[in-house]
């Protein structure tokens, strides 16, 4: 597949993109549109994980090896 040219939009162009991207139902939206709900299941998940030494040891070892690969 060819990559066409990166140009401006127009502003027609703009808006379509701008409302399309706003009405994707993914979960910034969702956690946006209810934010009590989104701070319960955080709560919860933080509580389950951190009650888990297994859960917790993998999250340790995942943002551990993130964070090395953001330094190179």
């Amino acid at each position: 597949m060819d990559r066409q040219a990166i140009q401006p939009l127009n502003l027609a162009e703009a808006k379509a993109r701008l409302r399309t991207a706003a009405s994707r139902d993914d979960i910034v939206s969702w956690v946006w549109r209810s934010p009590q709900r989104g701070v319960l299941i955080a709560f919860i998940l933080g509580l389950a994980v951190g009650t888990s030494s297994t859960a917790r040891n993998a999250l340790a070892r995942g943002v551990v090896s993130l964070l090395t690969r953001s330094r190179r």
